[in-house]
């Protein structure tokens, strides 16, 4: 009777956060303005963000700069600041229009991180963008490679976090760090890591994954109404690139998909997109040596059944 009281008290604990916030709508960490506005309030700041870092129909860079905030850079991303480029393409830098701020390519083909001008540049680093929840997925390697150079230039970090969409599932191998630490796996977490951006970057403190162990001054503002059971579906304001972005889960994989019913999709003319998708899903089956040559065929069917279905539905 004991054990089977501790069970239900158990079960009701672990469900309790869940329960607290049904229904309530996420909050994301850029909302919650009165825990990092004071943090950043005469300073200079920079921002690495994309299309998907805003607050409603705005982005954070618009709101701060109109709010009167030092923004002295943007740091873009793959895909560059606005989210129209190609996987792996080259995005040259270049200057906000509204703002007039400089937005300082971290995918111009050249090193992956800021220059030493550029680091002289700010005092605090806000990161504020979309992830979804997989190791190939470039946005949280940027994130981890700004956070050691933060750790090395002593420079503060403030991480807005979203919620990770995948943020109930995990699943498939750790990365071997040693033979295939990459811009496309930069932590040793599986395929499907469950974090979001900001708890990927208290891990990434806390475990030592930075150069030599070092540590970045860092805040995290949580999101709001969130657990890791809520589910989540992103905002029409992402537009278009959310096209990579979107998954469902099959099996043992998470494989991009098209929302047929997304005016977004049917407007799109090419998949070029959706292509990259699929080829960034392949190369995590041919890095992870872990999968026995059988469970490998079987997702890779996965892949291509799911590709050959969703690219015919734009056609």
């Amino acid at each position: 009777m004991k054990h089977f009281r501790f069970t239900l008290i158990l079960v009701a604990a672990l469900m309790l956060p869940t329960m607290l916030f049904a229904g309530k709508r996420v909050k994301v960490g850029a909302e919650q303005t009165g825990e990092y506005y004071p943090l950043i309030e005469g300073k200079r700041v920079a921002v690495m963000s994309n299309h998907t870092g805003v607050v409603g129909n705005r982005h954070i860079v618009d709101i701060m700069h109109d709010k009167g905030f030092n923004i002295t850079g943007i740091f873009a991303p793959e895909h560059g600041f606005r989210g129209s480029a190609d996987a792996g393409e080259h995005v040259s830098s270049s200057i906000d229009e509204r703002t007039g701020i400089p937005i300082r390519s971290l995918y111009d083909g050249k090193t992956g991180r800021p220059s030493a001008k550029d680091m002289d540049s700010f005092d605090v680093l806000i990161i504020d963008i979309q992830d979804v929840g997989l190791r190939f997925y470039t946005y949280y390697v940027t994130m981890l490679r700004l956070m050691d150079v933060c750790a090395e230039e002593g420079k503060h970090m403030i991480v807005l976090d979203r919620p990770n969409p995948n943020g109930f599932y995990v699943d498939g191998p750790i990365l071997d760090m040693k033979r295939y630490k990459s811009g496309v796996g930069w932590a040793p977490i599986p395929v499907v890591h469950g974090m979001t951006l900001g708890e990927i970057a208290m891990m990434a403190n806390g475990e030592g994954w930075l150069t030599d162990g070092r540590k970045c001054e860092l805040t995290v503002v949580r999101c709001k109404n969130y657990t890791h059971q809520t589910k989540y579906e992103y905002p029409k304001s992402y537009g278009s690139q959310i096209l990579m972005n979107k998954v469902v889960w099959g099996a043992n994989i998470v494989v991009p998909t098209f929302d047929k019913e997304d005016p977004i999709a049917k407007n799109h003319q090419d998949t070029t997109l959706f292509d990259s998708a699929f080829s960034m899903a392949k190369l995590t089956l041919e890095n992870d040596p872990m999968l026995e040559a059988e469970e490998n065929a079987r997702l890779r069917k996965i892949l291509e059944d799911s590709y050959v279905s969703n690219t015919s539905a734009l056609s």
